[in-house]
């Protein structure tokens, strides 16, 4: 069947190929089988699939693009089948500026979710930041922020030359745990106290000992070569500072105001006595 004009028909059953040289105008298109597009498809409306989709050879998005999901299942996957020891599966943020600057935001990750009164809220950020971008000098700062008393906060900033937390100076304690020691440093945000071993604090530095006795010393100085100590306690109202492994050994000051040199010197009360 050749035609030379326009074929109108209720309905046309083809069994055979069909070769369409010119533009095909299609209301509505019902495809059972699979479709073989040998060059590029021009979609200007909304494509829906009602299964999962396979892309063997990539694709290219050139607009904001949103994945949703109705459960907790992983929303996006990146997965890398390759064997070797290279990184992968990688994922890149790439900023291609035409016109790169100091201090331009590479990239910002955001964990965003809703308050109780339906508000979008950011709630944490992490992201770097181009601090330099002259070759062969270049500078990075990377940032965490997370939300504290409804307001977005830096927490730590690692820059080229510093590590800093808690940059925007909020009231918040810094807290190191050890195996044994819940305060092995720490760091009370409301008066700037430094805290070693020590849960309340006082002004200042504050070190307290990890047992009760002259040779567990809040500070101890050891021989870079042997066990042998110097170390500065405070034991039972008494402080003392020792040189040697033993209790005693060194220089002690109790509160009654005695200073005792251990084989040596003994001063109590003004009085001088020399040990034989």
């Amino acid at each position: 069947l050749e035609l030379a004009g326009n074929l109108v028909a209720a309905s046309l059953d083809i069994s055979g190929d069909i070769d369409v040289d010119g533009t095909t105008n299609l209301d509505i298109v019902d495809i059972d089988g699979a479709v073989n597009m040998a060059t590029t498809a021009l979609v200007t409306g909304v494509l829906t699939t009602t299964a999962a989709t396979v892309f063997n050879g990539g694709f290219a998005s050139n607009a904001a693009s949103t994945i949703t999901t109705a459960d907790n299942l992983d929303t996006l996957s990146l997965i890398s089948t390759d064997a070797d020891a290279a990184q992968g599966p990688n994922l890149r943020m790439y900023r291609n500026s035409g016109s790169p600057a100091d201090n331009d935001v590479l990239g910002i990750i955001e964990f965003e979710g809703r308050n109780d009164n339906s508000q979008d809220v950011v709630y944490a950020q992490v992201g770097a930041q181009a601090i330099d971008v002259s070759d062969g000098s270049e500078d990075t700062n990377y940032f965490i922020n997370t939300i504290v008393a409804g307001t977005l906060r830096n927490r730590i900033n690692a820059r080229p030359t510093e590590v800093v937390i808690n940059d925007d100076s909020i009231d918040v304690d810094f807290r190191v745990e050890s195996d044994n020691l819940t305060h092995a440093l720490f760091v009370n945000g409301a008066d700037g106290a430094v805290g070693i071993g020590a849960t309340a604090i006082g002004t200042g530095l504050n070190i307290k000992s990890k047992g009760n006795g002259y040779t567990d010393g809040a500070l101890s100085l050891t021989d870079v070569d042997s066990d042998t100590r110097s170390y500065l306690t405070h034991v039972n109202g008494i402080f003392a500072i020792s040189i040697g492994d033993g209790a005693g050994d060194g220089i002690t000051m109790s509160n009654a105001g005695a200073v005792t040199v251990a084989n040596g010197l003994t001063l109590t009360d003004g009085n001088v006595v020399v040990a034989a």
